[in-house]
């Protein structure tokens, strides 16, 4: 159990054509340790 928040986790989720995503398929692509009140900004 992480107390203090200073972890992300990566998660990757497979999308099918025609096929509704199951948010329960995902995979863990990577954790990373941040410290606290870090900015994070998502890119491709």
């Amino acid at each position: 159990m992480q107390h203090g928040g200073d972890e992300i986790i990566v998660m990757k989720l497979g999308i099918d054509e025609g096929v509704a995503p199951d948010p329960m398929a995902r995979e863990e692509v990577k954790r990373i340790k941040v410290p606290l009140g870090a900015k994070i900004e998502a890119g491709s």
